[in-house]
């Protein structure tokens, strides 16, 4: 979010302020008022805004005018759009509709007051292990609904994370996201890689092309080790230095980093963070399921209560278990809560 930019009114017609203390008028579309600014990119900005007839708040993704002329941006605008009207679940940023406005390309959206996991973690430094983990079933179950969808994120991280008040977590910003077998190759050049350098999933970082939900599964368990940790799995001078760290190196272990956590959690992060992608959990559901008894053996451990402590669960199903037990230092069986 960009803190320095405010709002400003002349004549009844909203400008904003940005740092470098230049203005520019920004049209309201059809039936709504703008409110303030929520957050500005390279393609665009998100306002608040007030559905007149009803008075609900709303955010307005604005696609910035100067990029209309640009067929690949346009591609990528309308990709998210359609995706986002596509998907529907508690845990995923609903969108309301599309329009243009003033030459330019918006998207309505449901508003989210509250922070992203991004904000959470600068903050506080590190999440506890029961306050982090239904956070992240929410975020599992959102990745479960889309895999079924067949829709691939591409781009978890925890700035696309945003946490309401009541704990409510909501994954948004579709921008790289793709359907599955029906990728448009116009919009990956040969040799390029999406996504955000400190989660991208090692395929991703070497350009293969068949980017499947997998990779958002290696994505998720980043953004959990970040967190738990306080830290990111990988860092380095250049987001080049970091990608080959995911295509080459092996993440210190969680808890050699934070003791209190759970061998279950730590299990599954690492887990999901395979370089192999045929070794990972191979979709949200099967993700879902090991979280929700990790979690129901935390819940049981602290007499409903919730703990930092967790149990010991196995990260995949009895059948591969030799070869977890290659990488992970806990018993064998099946997941189970204690």
């Amino acid at each position: 979010m960009d803190e320095d930019i405010t709002q400003v009114i002349r004549g009844g017609a909203p400008y904003l302020l940005g740092p470098s203390g230049k203005t520019e008028p920004i049209e309201a579309p059809e039936g709504f008022a703008l409110k303030r600014i929520l957050g500005r990119g390279a393609m665009g900005a998100v306002y608040l805004a007030e559905r007149r007839e009803d008075g609900q708040l709303v955010a307005v993704k604005m696609l910035n005018a100067e990029l209309t002329s640009e067929e690949r941006v346009l591609d990528r605008f309308r990709r998210e759009a359609e995706l986002m009207l596509r998907l529907d679940h508690p845990n995923i940023v609903k969108a309301y509709g599309v329009g243009m406005c003033a030459g330019s390309y918006y998207l309505t959206m449901e508003y989210v007051p509250g922070e992203t996991l991004d904000a959470r973690i600068q903050r506080d430094g590190r999440i506890a292990e029961r306050v982090a983990l239904p956070m992240m079933r929410q975020i599992a179950d959102a990745l479960a609904y889309s895999s079924r969808k067949g829709v691939v994120h591409r781009d978890l991280k925890p700035g696309n994370v945003i946490i309401r008040e009541d704990g409510v977590c909501k994954l948004g910003d579709m921008g790289l996201a793709l359907l599955e077998a029906r990728e448009d190759l116009r919009l990956t050049a040969a040799g390029t890689s999406l996504g955000t350098p400190l989660y991208i999933a090692p395929e991703q970082a070497t350009a293969v092309r068949d980017i499947d939900t997998r990779a958002d599964i290696y994505s998720f368990g980043c953004m959990f080790y970040h967190a738990l940790c306080g830290r990111p799995p990988f860092q380095g001078d250049d987001g080049l230095e970091v990608m080959r760290a995911h295509v080459h190196e092996t993440p210190v272990p969680p808890r050699e980093l934070v003791p209190e956590l759970s061998e279950g959690i730590e299990a599954v992060i690492l887990k999901c963070m395979l370089k192999d992608r045929e070794r990972r959990y191979q979709n949200g559901s099967e993700l879902v399921q090991y979280l929700a008894l990790i979690q129901a053996g935390v819940e049981a451990e602290a007499g409903g209560a919730g703990s930092d402590g967790g149990t010991k669960a196995e990260p995949g199903p009895p059948s591969s278990r030799r070869s977890h037990e290659m990488h992970f230092p806990f018993d064998g069986g099946s997941p189970r809560a204690t």
